[in-house]
């Protein structure tokens, strides 16, 4: 490992790129992509979002089973049964739902991956552009295997029923059992913490990084920059947040949508409040764990560009990434 001094480094551990004019002699062709580890890095990010959707509830579940508990009821003198408040509100079909499961797939699946890859092809951060491309399904796969994967997990050991529970699992207050099919009733006892909730934040919370990584929030006066832009008036490292104050505070408007989700689940009867705000948490933390693993820190000089690509030009050592 080299020696470098202090001013070699920028403060996210990479040591200056080539400048705008000899960038070209470091850029491979795209072809290029095949003969690296970035492909397996995309097979294993793939099968990792499949399996957290589809693992828990048809391979995990079958085999551990999740937490049953008991039914709250009271039988008075009378003969009367006292049902849960908390639990007995309407039962709204999910497919009637103000976010239906389809639409929110699409919306908060979908779309992202959809958005991250036209962005990336359309104005890539750096060449060759399979760079911007990779890492950005990498972030959207990898956060949907922890969101539902997490998610799902402790909706079986949690084991909350939902405030539509006695709707929802077609509650007999004569056999005092529920009648509905066993699907409906896993479902009725599925409430913490709320799914939807997870993957809007999860989905949307990938946009925002994104989306800040790029507005400059970062980008001090520095020539240890390596995105600058072509034609701009001033240089990019020579900009701060301040040139762009309104497009930095756009960049969190998919979390509006995502509350919106949220709260949608509240007014629907599907979740208590404690499980959207789970939900929430789950999804922000999952997002902002695969953002960082394959971009730099948005406050980092090169916040927007993939690592792979920085640790490709500027032969850094990654023990030297992480000091």
């Amino acid at each position: 490992m080299g020696n470098k001094t202090n001013n070699d480094m920028v403060n996210d551990g990479f040591s200056p790129l080539p400048t705008t004019e000899n960038l070209a002699t470091s850029i491979q062709p795209e072809s290029f992509y095949m003969r690296t580890t970035l492909p397996r890095q995309l097979f294993t990010c793939i099968c990792l979002s499949i399996f957290g959707w589809y693992a828990p509830t048809n391979l995990i579940r079958p085999v551990t089973g999740m937490t049953m508990k008991t039914i709250p009821y009271q039988v008075l003198s009378s003969g009367d049964v006292i049902l849960d408040q908390s639990l007995n509100y309407s039962a709204i079909d999910s497919e009637n739902a103000t976010i239906p499961s389809i639409i929110l797939v699409h919306t908060n699946v979908t779309f992202p991956l959809f958005l991250l890859a036209t962005i990336a092809i359309l104005r890539p951060r750096v060449q060759p552009k399979y760079h911007d491309v990779h890492a950005g399904l990498c972030v959207i796969f990898l956060c949907i295997f922890m969101v539902q994967f997490s998610s799902s997990i402790v909706k079986m050991y949690v084991g909350r029923l939902r405030p539509n529970f006695y709707g929802l699992c077609d509650f007999n207050t004569t056999t005092l059992k529920c009648t509905a099919d066993e699907s409906h009733i896993l479902e009725a006892r599925s409430s913490f913490p709320s799914g939807h909730s997870s993957l809007s934040f999860g989905g949307m919370g990938c946009l925002v990084w994104f989306f800040l990584g790029r507005s400059g929030i970062g980008k001090v006066s520095s020539k240890c920059n390596y995105g600058e832009e072509k034609g701009a008036k001033r240089p990019f490292y020579e900009r701060t947040w301040t040139d762009n104050k309104l497009g930095i505070i756009a960049t969190f408007l998919p979390w509006m949508y995502a509350s919106f989700v949220a709260c949608s689940r509240l007014v629907d009867n599907w979740h208590h409040p404690s499980d959207i705000l789970a939900g929430s948490l789950i999804g922000i933390f999952c997002s902002t764990l695969a953002y960082h693993l394959w971009y730099p820190h948005v406050f980092s000089p090169n916040a927007g560009i993939p690592l792979s690509w920085l640790i490709q030009n500027s032969g850094v050592e990654y023990e030297d990434i992480q000091n």
